[in-house]
């Protein structure tokens, strides 16, 4: 009887260490429904009274996403004959200091005569200042058709692999606090997880169609839905849900193109992102002339407003860089702006290498992606 009952209570725990783990998951991605503070002494507190909170993990996203072409779409790669690199760093609520932080690093390449373009993709996540981390590594490969003269489609796939994290030993939870000095010094009774990291393999797939001046884009991750539970037991929210995301834009030339010279252009497109129950629209517009470009764009989660986004950029020769600010416009009650910062290498731009494309006649992107 006393052996039946000692397994009741494991298996209870174990349910309680998993729902209390897929709390502090959510809290890191959306931030909704939960109280986040930082002692003076830099630690998080992760107050976990909250009761069925219906929200899963998420993956990271860039307000600048056409800067980040890789992440957004596996077939989004190799767009010129000669390597390019980009760097994307987004700061999110900087109010809390490096409480949210992501990165980026892509390498892509296209080869004609295989009609294929090749990629390599870095990623980093760190959310509540290191307390839940994710780390991937992937592997694009995308093989490019001619549909007419103009118009170009290239199918992409993405395999890789992710790790996650969690800081475990530096989380204070609210039985550990003294009510009397507010110091963390009291032992917690939450049983530490079966685990405090986890890798596994990911997978992805997109298409891309494109001219001179339109671009459609389509493209799921995660479609093998991994399971990331850092406990010994079942729960469908542990699983990475499949995330799907649409983009189209136009280039809309205000000015006549001719060599040598930098038209004003401008461009509108849409974003729309959807993975388990989180839904997300961009709708904007860039604007450019030669070295300058700048964009205005509005988020909206299908249930509420959540941000105005300003980019401002510059671009010379192989050298591209972009700053863009999301203003909360959201009621999340809290400061939820965030900066973002692109820096793009694009060795296809060379006066040779253009010239060589030009006299190819190289299937040509829109300008947002130049």
């Amino acid at each position: 009887m006393r052996q039946k009952s000692y397994l009741i209570e494991k298996q209870h725990n174990k349910l309680k260490l998993n729902t209390t783990l897929n709390k502090i998951k959510r809290v890191f991605r959306l931030l909704l429904g939960i109280e986040l503070k930082i002692l003076k002494r830099g630690y998080w507190i992760v107050l976990l009274s909250l009761i069925g909170i219906n929200a899963q993990a998420q993956d990271a996203e860039f307000s600048q996403f056409y800067a980040a072409p890789a992440y957004l779409n596996p077939s989004m790669i190799g767009f010129t004959n000669e390597a390019r690199v980009g760097l994307n760093y987004r700061l999110q609520m900087p109010d809390f200091g490096d409480a949210f932080v992501t990165l980026a690093l892509a390498y892509d390449q296209h080869f004609e005569q295989q009609n294929s373009s090749i990629g390599l993709l870095l990623t980093g996540d760190r959310a509540g200042q290191g307390l839940f981390n994710t780390y991937g590594a992937s592997a694009l490969y995308a093989y490019q058709m001619q549909l007419t003269s103009q118009m170009t489609l290239k199918a992409g796939v993405s395999v890789g692999v992710f790790h996650q994290s969690i800081s475990w030993g530096d989380l204070i939870f609210g039985d550990m606090i003294n009510p009397s000095t507010g110091a963390a010094i009291i032992p917690t009774l939450e049983n530490p997880p079966a685990r405090t990291s986890l890798t596994k393999l990911d997978f992805g797939l997109g298409m891309t169609t494109f001219t001179e001046n339109f671009i459609f884009g389509i493209s799921a991750k995660h479609i093998t839905q991994p399971e990331t539970s850092f406990t010994d037991s079942d729960d469908l929210d542990n699983k990475l849900a499949v995330r799907v995301a649409i983009n189209a834009g136009y280039v809309l030339y205000l000015e006549p193109k001719s060599l040598g010279k930098n038209p004003l252009y401008i461009s509108p497109n849409v974003l729309l992102v959807q993975q388990a129950k989180f839904n997300q629209l961009n709708v904007g517009a860039y604007m450019g002339r030669g070295a300058i470009f700048g964009g205005l764009s509005y988020r909206h989660t299908i249930s509420n407003a959540d941000a105005l986004i300003m980019l401002l950029g510059l671009k010379t020769g192989i050298f591209k860089i972009g700053y863009s600010h999301d203003f909360n416009i959201s009621n999340l009650g809290i400061p939820a702006n965030a900066h973002e910062i692109s820096i793009v290498f694009d060795f296809g731009k060379t006066g040779d290498a253009d010239r060589q494309n030009r006299l190819r006649k190289a299937a040509e992107c829109p300008e947002m992606l130049k």
